[in-house]
Order: structure tokens, then sequence, then C-alpha cells
């Protein structure tokens, strides 16, 4: 009785089976062991054994099949090469590191039809567990999975035409094309394009090189993350792109003696890499090089390929420059909108210069032709028409306070009570003094002293006028709003129970109306508002609000203050006041001036300055 497949062994039996190029299956590979092994992504490793150098390992497949996978693995390349590297050359077997916290690495060799060429699967898990580790059965089938598959990490000279067709040139470009448009950013596709051209036309090496200005900037090689521009190998590669481009035509290095194309650049740079065949094809818009393509590798390009290579060309330069159109920050994408609309309307020869110089005239006549409304900005504090200042009535002490500072009164209100204790003990005294006196005067008359009478009478007429004193101190003991206002200042809760003089003032009170803006003016703007200017003010408090003033006259006297000396201006408000105004609010207000040209607004006290300095 045969033993029951496991669900692995299905899935790994399945994987021989795959029907699709070999690209295609390293793919499906890694997602089939990532999980056997629950691992979160792959990676192939690939690398030929040579006596003279050391051996160079270099990434196939990725999966999942992304392009932040492959950022995120280009991160941990040189852990996954150290695994591999560190490996036994003769064991078969699953090896597993822990690379950092949190994260595990692991390398499974595998089998393939190359004698000289070794290939590692290569996994990265996230966590604090291990990889699943399977059983040496399943282990030994995922390493043989290649080798009965028949696939090949390398393309030879033999499957040449075979990996690189699929039956005709129009069958490449298509593929590629539908590849292309499956991308949403342009170095994505770039390297779709690079990768896919190396595998199919077996190069070494496949560059992609766009115009910028009246240079070819290298953008993307296969199976290289990052390009350094600066390196002397990107300089001279990017010249032989421009000798394509300059010539309009394909270049292939060595040429035959009847092709008439200049070469040097190309032969220049195949001599420095060490490369035997080099080829170099144009990408065109609207017939007008737009890029170029070079392919490097050790045999010569036939006719075939080269026809292969321009319907590629032909067929992928759109998706190509609508990406690179597309995928850049909106500064560029709008500068490239504005210059093509700027040739189109002047020319195609200098538009930068000839749109500057237009901008420029433009500002120029914009600065002095156009009027702008002048207004004069200066700070303003509301201040009271009329202040109310109310003293201590007579030397005593205060007794309760009804209102606060801020509080709002109304005529007759009381304010602060007096302590009249004191008062009303003279008042009974000298009432009772009043009373002695006028019996004295009664008995002298009827004794028949009239020397004593008068003297009697004079006294009790002096002690009559301090009795009408304490009364006045009496009804002046409670302390009343004279009108209707706002108190100003005047916080005695504190003071209860204080001793206060005759005269200190305890409150200032002022009314609501008639409040208006002071206005502190530099003396330089002095001559430019005059009585009956118009303007706006607006509160420290309330920002959002406009209130029209007009300016009422400008005091004579200039009061000098740390910026220099200032004018005083009184400005009146257009309308009631607001119920939330109180005196001493501050804020801005800007005075119109007339209408003068944006020159003259810019540039005025730079130019009074230089005045009094040169005295012109």
């Amino acid at each position: 009785m045969p033993i029951p497949k496991s669900k692995s062994q299905i899935e790994i039996e399945k994987l021989w089976n795959f029907e699709g190029r070999d690209a295609a299956f390293w793919v499906e590979l890694l997602r089939v062991f990532c999980g056997q092994l629950e691992a979160a992504s792959g990676m192939i490793l690939v690398g030929t054994d040579d006596e003279e150098q050391a051996l160079e390992w270099m990434p196939i497949a990725v999966w999942p099949d992304a392009e932040e996978t492959r950022h995120r693995l280009a991160n941990h390349r040189d852990d996954l090469v150290k695994l591999v590297t560190s490996m036994d050359e003769e064991g078969d077997c699953l090896r597993v590191e822990s690379i950092s916290e949190g994260i595990w690495a692991a390398a499974l060799p595998l089998r393939l039809e190359e004698n000289k060429s070794r290939c590692m699967a290569t996994f990265i898990r996230y966590g604090d567990e291990d990889f699943f580790r399977p059983g040496q059965r399943i282990e030994q089938l995922m390493i043989d999975s290649p080798l009965v598959y028949g696939a090949s990490a390398f393309t030879s000279p033999e499957n040449a035409g075979e990996s690189s067709s699929a039956g005709s040139p129009l069958s490449t470009a298509l593929t590629l094309g539908l590849l292309l448009n499956e991308e949403k950013r342009f170095l994505a596709a770039a390297m779709v394009l690079c990768n896919e051209l190396a595998v199919r036309f077996s190069s070494d090496r496949v560059s992609l090189g766009w115009v910028r200005g009246h240079y070819v900037r290298l953008k993307a090689t296969n199976h290289a993350e990052k390009i350094n521009r600066k390196m002397e190998i990107s300089r001279l590669l990017e010249a032989a792109m421009e000798e394509c481009l300059d010539q309009d035509d394909e270049i292939v290095w060595p040429g035959s003696a009847v092709n008439a194309a200049i070469e040097r650049e190309h032969e220049r740079y195949a001599r420095h890499v060490g490369i035997t065949q080099l080829a170099s094809i144009p990408i065109r818009k609207g017939g007008k090089p737009l890029a170029a393509i070079t392919l490097e590798r050790s045999e010569s390009f036939t006719t075939e390929d080269l026809q292969e290579l321009r319907l590629t060309a032909d067929l992928c330069y759109r998706r190509l420059s609508d990406l690179h159109e597309t995928d850049r920050w909106f500064g560029a994408r709008l500068a490239s909108s504005v210059r093509r609309w700027a040739g189109k309307l002047f020319g195609h020869e200098h538009t930068w210069t000839k749109l500057a110089l237009l901008a420029i005239a433009a500002a120029i006549a914009f600065l002095f032709l156009y009027p702008w409304d002048f207004k004069v900005k200066t700070s303003f504090v509301l201040q009271p028409e009329q202040v109310f200042h109310l003293p201590s009535p007579f030397d005593g002490y205060i007794q309760s306070v009804e209102v606060e500072a801020g509080d709002q009164v109304i005529s007759g209100q009381p304010l602060v009570l007096m302590d009249t204790s004191e008062l009303e003990l003279n008042k009974a005294e000298l009432a009772a003094t009043v009373e002695r006196f006028v019996s004295e005067a009664q008995l002298a008359r009827a004794e028949a002293t009239p020397a004593e009478m008068h003297i009697a009478i004079a006294k009790a007429e002096e002690t009559r006028a301090a009795l009408k004193k304490v009364q006045f101190n009496l009804e002046m003991a409670t302390i009343n709003a004279p009108v209707d206002g706002v108190v100003l200042e005047g916080d005695l809760k504190e003071r209860i129970g204080s001793p206060v003089a005759r005269g200190e003032a305890l409150m200032k009170l002022s009314p609501l109306e008639g409040m208006f803006a002071e206005l502190q003016l530099p003396e330089s703007e002095a001559t430019r508002v005059v009585s009956g200017s118009m303007g706006e003010a607006a509160f420290e408090s309330q920002p959002d609000q406009r209130f029209p003033v007009t300016v009422e006259f400008v005091e004579p006297l200039a009061v000098p203050e740390e910026d220099g000396n200032m004018l005083i201006v009184h400005a009146n408000f257009l309308g009631d006041p607001a119920e939330w105004w109180r005196p001493g609010m501050s804020g801005i207000v800007k005075i119109d001036c007339g209408e003068r040209p944006l020159i003259w607004i810019l540039t005025r006290q730079a130019v009074d300055y230089l005045r009094m300095r040169l005295w012109f």
C-alpha cells in the first residue's frame, strides 16, 4: 500500500509541473517555499565560481514580487549573503540564524543543471519564533525542485532564442508592454524592463538612460536598487548613451566595416568594464530621441536581436514616458507644463530666458504703474471721553464695597459705604451741646444778663455749624455713581475696615459713551495723516472684526518714546460702541492715505532714510 502524500509534497510536485518561463518559476518557487517555512518574504541568490575573482551573489527573484519587498530585502542583503557564504558547500541542509532582534534569516541550497553555478533560496521571518522546519524528506524535495523542473538561473547560448523570444519579436515586445502597464512608478517600470531584457537576451547588464536637458542621466540597471552616478563607470555609460542619441541610431560595438556610426564612447566604455559586446537602442517619442537602452553581453548581437529590441523600444516608449512625466513631485510637473506652454508661445529656443524677461518686465510695470491703497498702520488705545474720580469724603474707615473694577453701574448706585459710627456719636454729642447752650441762653435772659445770653447764643450757633458738618459727612458716607458707566479702578474689598484719608481716590468711573481711539503715529508718517482721514480698527481681543474710524485731530505736541517721537492722534468710531468695549483696550488701526504705486510703498522708508543720511 503506497504511503499517502502530505500536503507539502503535493504543493512541491505542483511546482515541478509549473507552466511558464523561468523568471516566473523562481517567484512561484519562493511563494511555495515561504509557505512551507512560514516565512514573510524570500529571495533567490545565484553565484558563479571563478578562480580569479571571489564568488559574487546576485538576486534574480523576490517574493512577494513587489518594489517594497525589493527595498526591504535590500536592507538585509548583506546579512543574507554572509549567511549563504558561511554555509558548507557540500552540505545540503537548511541554515537558520537570528540576524537582529525579532528578525530571523534562513538559507536553503538548490540544485541546478549548471555545474559551475550555485543557487541559494534565502528567507526572512519577523517575530520571536523560529522558522517552521519541515522533515528531511520534504527538505530534500525542496532542494531538488529546480533540477526536477529544469529551471536555469542563467540563460545559456543554446536556448537563448527560446528564452528571449517565446515565438516572435512581437511576442517579446507585447509581453514587456503588458508587464510595464502593471507598474505605477517609473523606477519600478524601468527595473522591470532592464531585468526582463537581461533575462531574454542573456545580458550581463542592461541599463536605461533618460534625456534630461542636453544630457543623459542613468535611471536604472538590472538587479541594482541604487545607482551611484558619481562613479566613473556611470559617467562613461551615460556618454555612450549620449553618443547613441546624438546619432539617433542603434549602435553595436564592435561594429562592421560598412557601419558608418561613430562608436568612440562605446569603445571607451567597453574597454573600461571589459565587455566584449555592446548595443545601444534609442527610444523615440514623436521622432525625437527620448531615452536609450544599453545591453552588455559576451555573445554578439544578431539582426534578429536588434529587430526585437527596436520593436520593444517602439512599443514600450509610451508607458515609460507617461510614468516619467507623472511620477514626479508637483513642482516638477508644474514647471514642465509651464515650460511646454511657454515653448509653444514663444518658440523652442531660450524659452526660460524669454519667460524670465517677460516676467521681470511685467513685475516692473506692475510695481510702477498699478495704483495700490496706501495705509498707515499703527497701534491705538481705547480712551474714555470723561473719567470721574471718586474720593473719600472724610477721614474714616471703609465699611463695605458694593462693586469691583470692570462692573457696570447706573447713576445713583451705591459703590462704597463709609463707617459712620463715629459720626453718629459726634452728631449726638453736638446735638446735646446745642441744647445746653440754648438752655444757658434762656437762663441768662431770665436773669437779665444780656452778655451771658449773647455768649450762649453764639456758642449754640457754633455748635449747630459743627453739627451741620457732621450731618453733611453722614450724607456723603455713601459714595454713589454719578453717571452710568463702568468702574475702571477701585478693587477695595481687601481694604474693608482700613483707614482712608479725606480726598484719597477710591474709584475711577467712566461712561461707555463717547470713547475714542488714541493713536501713536510715528513722526515720519505725520504729514500723511490729516483730519478727516478714514480707516479701520481691529482690537486684539477680536481681530476678526473691523470697525470704521475717522481722524478727528492730531495733537500739535510730539511725545518722545523709545522708538522715536510720536504724535498723538484722536480718532472717533463711526457707529455705536459694542457692549464688550472697555477703556484701555488696544489694537491696530490702518488709516487710508490715498493710492500710491507699489514701488513707492515698498521703498519709501529706505528712500527717506537715504535722503536724511545723504541730504538730497
